[in-house]
């Protein structure tokens, strides 16, 4: 395939195949643990995917060096398996179940354009049939207006979760924008594991030994055995969500896991430890049912926004960022990134979770692992203190969502 063609969704992992098998490589764990640490004392909640696939259309804008350092940076031999994993990833993991009995979930792309501009065939073709994006054309010299169609578009595919997504003021001297969004509702496997009329008020310990707060914590304490383990500094536990019955689509279950440090200030290092590699994190997951004694984790709500591009920067990331980087997007000239913003927000409580996450990708005129035990000890998982959580499908290994809570009051 041309080094010009349009990529789709980059590769998840090192095979150009989903399977069941560990991911080898994920570049999104350099994205997440990034993130995550340089936010110290905050609440997070990211979507490490959906950065990584603005940034695979944008080294499909590219050519050259430029498109040499988005695949070294996506860890991807070629277009060609970019191409092929987001073809499977849209029509296997990021699938809707809900007529079924299992997660709601919706994956969809947008990309508006200045009325003076037009985008490249080979582009608009691939963006079109692969990634099923929506075009508009806008004048962007009215900055309200064009704020205005995007946050409603943001809005309606988030089910009303992501509002307000851009300010007028952030789009100023911008031609072309490019943005993705994330829907995700999952209902707990065992509608039972957490009752409402068990929630209860206790003290949630601060990362920066300023104290503690009260928070409502549920109890799953009646249950008697969850997924989960206990590691010599951590404990995970694995909260699974109902899946669908439809046979249309591959089986893919999707899961929550819970890493919670063992001491009160241990989760930066915890954080560390999971994003190290894939290999160590599919070693982290528990994968039996354990006796438990007390389970309480809080009912939480949290929204986190970041322009990621000073991250991505510092991670190496230069050249797409450069004056005319990207020279395969639109027929006029070339144009470069200027900003990647995504605001995600995330709510779990007794019934399951709720999650969304938008990400856009703005283009400025031209000028501007641990040892498992085989019978591990009854434990108390008692979630009182900062804790980082992920939102997986487990057979492919792709992550959802990532965040970390460290004061559950702090929306």
């Amino acid at each position: 395939m041309p080094r010009n063609t349009l990529l789709s969704n980059s590769a998840l992992y090192a095979p150009t195949t989903i399977t069941n098998a560990a991911p080898v490589i994920n570049p999104e764990f350099r994205i997440a643990n990034h993130l995550l640490l340089s936010n110290g004392y905050k609440n997070a909640v990211v979507s490490p995917l959906c950065i990584k696939l603005l940034l695979s259309i944008a080294a499909a804008g590219s050519n050259g060096p430029v498109c040499d350092e988005l695949l070294s940076f996506l860890r991807s031999e070629s277009v060609n398996d970019l191409n092929s994993v987001a073809t499977q990833l849209l029509s296997s993991v990021l699938v809707d179940r809900l007529s079924s009995g299992g997660i709601h979930l919706s994956y969809a792309n947008g990309i508006w354009v200045d009325k003076s501009l037009s985008l490249k065939p080979s582009f608009s073709q691939v963006l079109e049939n692969t990634y099923k994006s929506t075009f508009a054309s806008l004048d962007f010299t009215n900055t309200d207006e064009v704020a205005k169609e995007i946050n409603s578009w943001a809005e309606r595919e988030t089910k009303g979760v992501i509002k307000n997504f851009i300010d007028p003021s952030s789009i100023q001297s911008t031609e072309l924008i490019m943005a993705n969004t994330l829907y995700f509702k999952g209902l707990w496997w065992d509608s039972d594991t957490f009752r409402k009329k068990y929630t209860w008020d206790g003290d949630f310990h601060l990362l920066d030994g300023s104290g503690s707060v009260k928070i409502p914590f549920m109890d799953g304490s009646h249950r008697r055995s969850a997924i989960a383990h206990h590691y010599q500094d951590f404990k995970v536990l694995s909260l699974d969500y109902k899946e669908g019955s439809s046979e249309d689509v591959p089986r893919r279950r999707y899961t929550m896991h819970i890493f919670l440090p063992d001491e009160i200030n241990g989760l930066p290092a915890l954080v560390e430890k999971v994003f190290s590699d894939s290999a160590s994190l599919e070693s982290m997951l528990p994968f039996s049912y354990v006796d438990l004694g007390k389970l309480k984790i809080p009912r939480f709500k949290l929204s986190f926004k970041v322009e990621a591009s000073p991250m991505l920067k510092e991670m190496g990331l230069m050249l797409p960022f450069m004056e005319e980087a990207l020279t395969e997007i639109v027929e006029e000239r070339a144009v470069s990134i200027s900003k990647i913003i995504q605001k995600c927000t995330i709510e779990v409580n007794e019934e399951g979770t709720k999650a969304a996450a938008a990400t856009t990708m703005m283009i400025p005129p031209t000028g501007g692992a641990a040892p498992r035990m085989n019978k591990p000890p009854p434990f108390d998982f008692i979630a009182d203190h900062p804790f980082l959580f992920l939102i997986r499908e487990q057979y492919s290994g792709t992550v959802l969502f990532v965040g970390q809570v460290l004061n559950p009051l702090d929306g």
